[in-house]
């Protein structure tokens, strides 16, 4: 019977461990939402190209210039939004995937050791 009562302990102890970084990953804090931040990053740009517009409306000649200007710096703004979403999602999926490789090693680890000194204890 102790036996068994230790392999039970030592079963839910595991499936703790397994539950508990479960958990901890699931109830992180998560990161503004990618609409909010691409609203404040294209917040100044809009601005410009606002300030660009009402410019090409009063000149003819000088439109065409100012939009040309205004659309460059919107693509290029784009293409760095983009770029850093990109670079962030990478970056966060990489480390959540590391922090998940090593909190499961380290417990299944932890499991396997106190499994392996409960069956020394039992003399298996």
């Amino acid at each position: 019977m102790p036996q068994r009562d230790t392999m039970d302990f030592l079963a839910a102890l595991a499936i703790g461990a397994v539950a508990g970084a479960a958990l901890v990953l699931l109830l992180r804090p998560e990161p503004p939402p990618i609409g909010e931040r691409v609203r404040r990053e294209l917040e100044p740009y809009r601005k410009r190209v606002r300030r660009d517009a009402r410019r090409a409306r009063e000149g003819f000649g000088e439109g065409a210039s100012a939009a040309a200007d205004a659309g460059t710096a919107l693509r290029d703004a784009g293409r760095r939004l983009v770029r850093d979403v990109r670079d962030e999602l990478t970056t966060a999926i990489t480390t959540t995937r590391d922090e998940l490789v090593r909190t499961l090693e380290t417990r299944v680890g932890q499991a396997q050791k106190s499994l392996r000194k409960g069956a020394r204890r039992m003399g298996v």
